[in-house]
């Protein structure tokens, strides 16, 4: 029997031009300028994720240009399930509210747009 848990929207963003600033030394990268982690560094490919706040991940795609994405929003819970609040002391997804029904955790680690089978 199908049953839809829970779908989750991620927002996802492009930033590029004034946001970044140029790379470091070596290969080119992507420099993160925003607060509250202004002048990180990393390289194109490479995934600096954050928490709690902000509870978010950066992926540097090319030189001077990043995509972010942070905790989907979570209104509620089905039947038999609860919201649990993000852990604090962790980095993006941990630190993102979600929802458990059981050993069955949506919302952390689920593929965008995927549904669960019961």
């Amino acid at each position: 029997m199908w049953r839809l848990l829970l779908v989750c929207c991620t927002g996802v963003c492009l930033l590029s031009g004034g946001k970044a600033a140029a790379p470091r030394p070596g290969p080119a990268g992507c420099v993160l300028t925003e607060s509250p982690f202004p002048k990180h560094a990393m390289s194109v490919g490479e995934t600096f994720n954050t928490g709690p706040e902000p509870c978010a991940s950066y992926t540097c795609v090319e030189p001077n240009q990043w995509s972010s994405v942070s905790c989907p929003p979570v209104e509620g819970a089905p039947d038999g399930c609860e919201v649990v609040q993000g852990n604090q002391s962790a980095v993006y997804p941990g630190c993102c509210v979600h929802v458990s029904c059981g050993d069955n955790v949506l919302g952390v680690d689920q593929p965008f747009g995927k549904t669960l089978q019961e």
